[in-house]
């Protein structure tokens, strides 16, 4: 027996969804993503497969992972957005890098959850190996919010910090985040981020004081929204 049922209301608003939600797809050239039920079945992809080069099959395995579906169930009971960072190596040999959202699809009419809309964006930057250092040690990780005590963090600084400790550059820090946010992030502002922002904040110098600061402040185990 499913998990979870739909009601035919819910259902018939389901199949219109979908229906309506391929003809965008074909639409939109670059938007990647897809359609799953509330039992985390795919009910649609779309070129993601293509995409990353991989087969269908290999995404269904991605979608029944334990992180995955236990994700699936909280957009299911909260009904608000998670995101998910994954670094993944497929049959092909090639490692993907993408940060994906699980949205909840809810029917107007009834107030019910029917299904989760999945949105993937790849990230392409030029200096990914740190990334992947440390995804290839943790797996595909929950993107959470940092816990910072009193000190009081803008979001933008969260997530400068969370790519800094990963050793990128100021130049690929905008990089990643023009790709997550599609709007264009330049390295002049995560400069400015770090000189006018950051080094106050933390009563630091440079970048190396920084870093050291942060990672003994146990920021390494954290990750921003």
């Amino acid at each position: 027996m499913d998990k979870y049922s739909l009601s035919n209301e819910d259902q018939i608003f389901l199949d219109e969804f979908v229906d309506s939600f391929k003809r965008v797809f074909l639409a939109v050239p670059n938007f990647m993503g897809g359609v799953a039920s509330i039992n985390h079945q795919p009910l649609y992809l779309a070129r993601l497969s293509a995409e990353f080069g991989v087969s269908a099959e290999e995404l269904f395995k991605l979608f029944q992972s334990p992180l995955v579906t236990n994700l699936f169930d909280e957009v299911v009971s909260t009904q608000q957005a998670k995101k998910l960072l994954v670094v993944r190596s497929f049959s092909n040999y090639l490692a993907k890098i993408f940060v994906a959202s699980w949205l909840p699809v809810i029917n107007p009419q009834t107030q019910n959850i029917v299904a989760i809309m999945v949105d993937a964006h790849p990230l392409e930057v030029c200096n990914i190996s740190s990334i992947l250092a440390r995804f290839y040690k943790y797996g595909d990780t929950k993107i959470h919010s940092l816990d910072t005590g009193n000190l009081s963090l803008t979001e933008r600084e969260k997530q400068v910090i969370f790519f800094f400790i990963l050793n990128l550059d100021s130049n690929s820090i905008a990089e990643i985040l023009t790709q997550i946010e599609k709007k264009t992030i330049s390295e002049n502002s995560i400069n400015n981020m770090f000189t006018q922002q950051l080094f106050p904040k933390f009563k630091v110098f440079n970048r190396k004081a920084l870093y050291n600061k942060l990672i003994e402040s146990g920021f390494s185990r954290m990750m921003p929204n």
